[in-house]
């Protein structure tokens, strides 16, 4: 299954900081395309990860993802609207990015 995640690159002080709200997952780094760079490493780690150890649809589904089952099983991202961003409201956001990932 491939989805598009959301990410929120923030600059933070000196650094730029690439945060998912639908997995609550982050990475940071002095630059921008650092940032992402470094983000799409701990997205590779987190997806390996939560499936060696089964915890991936749990996971998800604590944060606020929804399983359909019709006719394959497939995974819908809560929007980011739906996502509690009160913790950003003072932090500036440089931009937003999707992020292609296959699950």
């Amino acid at each position: 299954m491939k989805l598009r995640l959301q990410v929120l690159l923030i600059k933070e002080g000196e650094y730029f900081v690439a945060y998912c709200p639908a997995l609550e997952l982050s990475a940071y780094d002095t630059t921008p395309d650092g940032a992402r760079k470094a983000f799409e490493q701990n997205l590779k780690i987190f997806f390996e990860e939560t499936r060696r150890k089964g915890t991936l649809e749990k996971y998800l589904l604590s944060l606020g993802w929804m399983l359909r089952k019709s006719p394959g099983s497939d995974y819908q991202q809560p929007s980011i609207e739906s996502v509690n961003l009160s913790s950003l409201k003072h932090k500036r956001i440089e931009n937003i990015f999707n992020e292609a990932v296959e699950i």
